[in-house]
């Protein structure tokens, strides 16, 4: 039997670490002296990339290129968009919160049910009987967070496509709504250049 000397700073070095990947899909990290491989809850790597400024900018620039890579992302997703199952809008929101309080859901089929909650309350164009109905029915500490979030991702799927949703690597509902405003509009205005080219790219295949 082997034993590891666990010191003060080796504890605080892992809580940090924890704390940097609170918003990421990645789930697991394995450490070996010369490897650092990173691993999202079906057991896939997760590639990260380092960049250039990560010594000089803020760590929420540093996450903005992530998740520009993952807007680029053309993949052919292997899944689809759930279907929402109620006969009034109403039933279809209850249907999703149920959804969202499952145990253990991954981030992506979070970040698909918040996409189809921000839909459900588009078609109530955000208004205030919609603003009550999701405040009686999630708890008063979540009601804040699920507005907002379920606002933030439909901006940025309506706009980039929900294909691209069902692909991404990095993206979190969570990490979404802790992005200041400035960012999130940069984020969404990306969105809307890279699925012009992707539509442009598409039209160009089909004319050939």
């Amino acid at each position: 039997m082997s034993f590891f000397l666990v010191t003060s700073k080796f504890i605080k070095t892992v809580f940090q670490l924890r704390k940097q990947i609170k918003d990421t899909l990645v789930t697991e990290i394995r450490i070996t002296n010369d490897t650092i491989m990173c691993y999202n809850r079906e057991g896939e790597p997760v590639l990260f990339e380092f960049s250039q400024e990560i010594t000089t900018i803020s760590l929420e620039q540093a996450r903005m290129s992530l998740y520009l890579n993952d807007l680029k992302r053309t993949d052919i997703p292997t899944r689809s968009l759930e279907e929402v199952h109620g006969e009034t809008w109403e039933d279809q929101v209850i249907y999703i919160r149920d959804k969202m309080r499952q145990n253990r859901l991954d981030q992506v089929s979070l970040l698909q049910y918040y996409y189809l909650l921000g839909e459900r309350l588009e078609a109530q164009f955000w208004s205030p009987a919609a603003r009550t109905f999701i405040r009686i029915n999630f708890s008063i500490s979540a009601y804040r967070y699920t507005w907002k979030a379920a606002s933030r991702v439909y901006q940025l799927y309506h706009t980039r496509g929900t294909h691209n949703l069902l692909t991404v690597q990095n993206i979190t509902a969570n990490a979404l709504l802790r992005l200041s405003d400035e960012n999130f509009k940069a984020l969404v205005e990306e969105a809307r250049l890279f699925r012009a080219a992707e539509v442009d790219y598409i039209l160009g295949e089909a004319q050939e």
